[in-house]
């Protein structure tokens, strides 16, 4: 197993569908922001998520799950992505960040870290 992780590009993520107006999308992004900005949150070296095959929160380390359901649709969509392509995804790079993952059918397991940490040491700790 490689511990070369790909470079990642920059995603947005847009509004669903379940939302009555955009205001109220506004009022859900607004108060997921405060969290994802908060430096409490995001002063953690390392995040641990785990997440179902279609993208509900099932467990966050910091922070409530149904705050930060938009980056837990993030983290799936970039697993169904690969897996679309007939891959499998492990470790993408964003600056000093790395998102590993784990799918272990029906849960998908991810760390997000900040660390000098391996990608092999990384999944064997979210086994």
């Amino acid at each position: 197993m490689s511990d070369a992780c790909a470079e990642s590009v920059e995603t947005a993520s847009g509004c669903s569908s379940e939302f009555e107006s955009l205001k109220d999308c506004s009022d859900v992004a607004q108060n997921n922001e405060h969290l994802l900005n908060s430096l409490d949150w995001l002063g953690k070296k390392k995040h641990v998520f785990i997440l179902s095959e279609s993208g509900k929160p099932v467990y966050s380390r910091y922070g409530a799950e149904d705050r930060l359901v938009t980056l837990f649709g993030l983290l799936q969509a970039l697993v169904s992505i690969v897996s679309d392509d007939g891959d499998v995804l492990h470790c993408v790079q964003a600056g000093t960040h790395k998102f590993v993952f784990l799918v272990r059918s029906p849960l998908i397991l991810a760390a997000v870290v900040d660390s000098d940490a391996s990608m092999t040491q990384l999944l064997l700790q979210l086994v």
